[in-house]
């Protein structure tokens, strides 16, 4: 996500800054200027992107030719941060929890450097989050580097590291030795400050001017893209992300600008004119930063312009939500191929609510729920950002809707069963929300990303 700076939004940032160096010092390359083009959400990671990555990603190179990618996740992989202080929070991460997340991450982040290297697309990582291994260290740890730095140095992928910068640097020889100071480029762990995002502009700059990081030649008709190096993760661990079960057959993207997901989803009943409609059923809402702190979660129509927040670069949250004191629910109609469900929606520490997902098949079924599964929306960790879950439809499920074959008899036994084919089998997801109280009389929010079956 492009951070916004402390009071002068996109403006001071590091893209914007990048921009203007580039025009400036590359004018005969695009006379009309350089253009900059914000594809990332706030407060989510890798995960995110490849989640909506057909509805995203692709569309925005098919409606703009594109040389240059370039990723920040700042803290929203599973990173560092959740380490540091491994029973602070009341709870205590184990190593085997720490492995697992890394080992996400990293394949996570494989998928999506193939997926933009195939593309024929030039790809910078931005790293920059920069934690202190104590309250009284001067050491510090690096986000989801040690995550990422596995994959990104496998495919060459050149990386902006602030951080490393500052700890490598010569600080007797730098004219001003406190630009590379935490408290000089970080408002915070996570978020640069305005000289901050202008150091990391710089070093951006750097590499694509003066070290070649940017490859023109992807974007000739008469380009071949080299050959891949061999995948760091094996094929299968790679599947969910690459394979061919990897596209969705149905993707409710509730961030899509576009409002793609009316297709899918039965519009729930609202009370005509209504003060606060999300206290009264699930609506399309925005999570618009206070100047206060926090966020105010507002319903994303008439009353709020999405076009001028977004011309703005303001652009706020957007996620289908619900803070009702009552069940409320809605339905969306999906399609299975291999009895998949993901669901990605907020969670945080701050108090969220939780939501119960029941599956019917057919559609019109009305007695009891195929499959039913509860998300909590509340978790320990002291962020707050997009997380995703998958769901599988039990096997005796499976085997009724897509009938199995014996793929292979021994002794007049089958040691293996195989599916003779997977065919498209309509679905109606039933979202029902689990009202939680907070301390302040009011009622905490659920807010979904997206939903998608496979």
């Amino acid at each position: 996500m492009f951070a916004n700076t402390s009071g002068s939004g996109l403006y001071g940032a590091w893209p914007t800054w990048l921009n203007r160096w580039l025009n400036w010092s590359r004018p005969n390359c695009c006379p009309s200027g350089h253009v900059v083009r914000n594809l990332c959400v706030g407060a989510t990671g890798i995960d995110y992107i490849l989640n909506t990555y057909s509805t995203r990603i692709q569309r925005a190179l098919a409606e703009l030719p594109t040389q240059l990618v370039v990723v920040d996740t700042a803290v929203n992989d599973h990173n560092e941060y959740f380490y540091v202080k491994r029973c602070q929070w009341h709870r205590c991460i184990s190593a085997e929890e720490r492995l697992r997340h890394d080992y996400e991450t990293q394949v996570q982040t494989e998928a999506l450097v193939r997926q933009l290297l195939l593309a024929n697309l030039s790809v910078v990582f931005i790293e920059n989050a920069r934690f202190n291994l104590g309250d009284n260290s001067s050491q510090f740890t690096f986000g989801a580097w040690t995550s990422h730095e596995p994959i990104l140095r496998h495919y060459g992928i050149p990386t902006v590291h602030l951080g490393l910068a500052a700890k490598a640097a010569d600080m007797e020889a730098l004219p001003r030795p406190d630009l590379w100071v935490r408290e000089w480029t970080h408002v915070d762990a996570q978020h640069l400050s305005a000289g901050g995002h202008w150091a990391t502009a710089m070093l951006l700059t750097q590499g694509l001017l003066c070290d070649e990081w940017l490859m023109p030649e992807f974007n000739s008709p008469t380009f071949v893209l080299p050959s891949l190096p061999t995948t760091y993760h094996s094929q299968g661990q790679l599947e969910p992300y690459l394979g061919a079960t990897s596209a969705p057959s149905t993707l409710i993207d509730f961030t899509d600008l576009r409002g793609s997901w009316n297709r899918s989803v039965v519009p729930p009943m609202v009370p005509p004119d209504s003060p606060s409609p999300l206290e009264h059923a699930w609506g399309w809402a925005m999570a618009v930063k206070r100047v206060s702190g926090g966020y105010s979660l507002l319903p994303a129509g008439p009353a709020v312009s999405l076009a001028a927040a977004q011309a703005s670069g303001e652009m706020g949250k957007l996620s289908f939500s619900v803070r009702a004191p009552v069940p409320c629910s809605f339905d969306a109609t999906v399609i299975f191929m291999t009895g998949r469900l993901r669901v990605g929606y907020l969670r945080s520490y701050e108090g969220q609510a939780s939501i119960e997902v029941q599956v019917f098949i057919p559609p019109s079924h009305g007695g009891i729920a195929n499959a039913s599964w509860v998300v909590n929306g509340t978790w320990e960790d002291r962020v707050s950002i997009y997380t995703s879950d998958d769901f599988e439809l039990s096997e005796p499920l499976q085997s009724i809707i897509w009938p199995q074959a014996c793929g292979y008899s021994r002794g007049g036994r089958c040691t293996r069963w195989i599916n003779v084919s997977r065919w498209k089998v309509p679905a109606r997801i039933h979202v029902t929300s689990i009202p939680r109280a907070l301390d302040d009389n009011k009622w905490a929010p659920f807010s979904l990303y997206t939903m998608a079956s496979y």
